[in-house]
């Protein structure tokens, strides 16, 4: 598959990541053209998702010992003397950065809650001054 063909796959794909994205609960925008200069950021960035730079290659084949097997949940590789790269299964992964991003909410939520308890403090929750007593056992609020 070559040209034009071949790039209408890759647009295919790089829509069916981003539809699958929004279906998880996370925020997902694919490059115009499949070029990131149009979000501001780098030509190779095909789409956004959960804030994550995201390159999407859809091949006929990978390599078979590239795959994760039912037994693991990444594999792990490198090239000798290179940089360890991780593969994980895609709704793994998506899974995963709706866990992140609910975490993040979670920890603002709860950020707001210390302020509101001591007085309305304006201070950044992450200040040399913090608004509470610092203590690591002292009971934050269920949300």
């Amino acid at each position: 598959m070559g040209g034009r063909a071949s790039k209408q796959k890759g647009n295919g794909y790089e829509r069916e990541l981003v539809k699958q994205a929004e279906a998880s609960g996370l925020k997902a925008k694919r490059a115009w053209g499949s070029d990131g200069r149009s979000m501001g950021m780098h030509e190779e960035v095909d789409c956004l998702i959960a804030d994550q730079k995201v390159q999407a290659k859809r091949r006929k084949s990978i390599a078979k010992f590239l795959k994760p097997t039912e037994h693991v949940d990444v594999v792990v590789f490198r090239e000798d003397n290179g940089t360890s790269l991780v593969l994980i299964d895609w709704f793994n992964w998506l899974d995963q950065q709706k866990e992140i991003v609910d975490l993040k909410q979670r920890v603002h939520l709860l950020e707001r809650a210390i302020i509101e308890q001591a007085g309305g403090m304006k201070k950044a929750p992450y200040s040399p001054d913090p608004p509470w007593d610092g203590h690591p056992s002292r009971d934050f609020p269920e949300i």
